[in-house]
């Protein structure tokens, strides 16, 4: 589960708006788990959505440099649900091999 930036330290800077994207945001905050620095990236994120699986790609998120955890703004939040609510047209299909774990 991702953690509220809100809880995370601010060391410095500030961020600045680039078009519709907000560079810089996650300068100078550190991760909530392991306290190592949190850098701007892009990642996938996977939902279940009435028993069917969705991959959204390209997701902005601030990423942590050492465990990997994941942090993302409000508007990304809000911008995951919307794609989850409304099931937009997907851009392509995936397909999946499944396995079962064994006993």
């Amino acid at each position: 589960m991702a953690a509220s930036p809100r809880s995370m330290k601010r060391r410095q800077n500030f961020p600045r708006l680039e078009g519709t994207c907000v560079v810089g945001y996650w300068d100078g905050l550190d991760c909530d788990y392991c306290h190592s620095p949190v850098a701007e990236g892009q990642v996938e994120s996977l939902h279940k959505i009435g028993g069917i699986y969705v991959l959204i790609e390209n997701v902005p998120a601030g990423v942590c440099t050492k465990c990997r955890a994941r942090y993302y703004t409000t508007t990304t939040c809000e911008t995951l649900d919307t794609i989850r609510r409304g099931h937009p047209n997907t851009d392509r299909e995936l397909r999946v091999p499944v396995y079962t774990y064994p006993d």
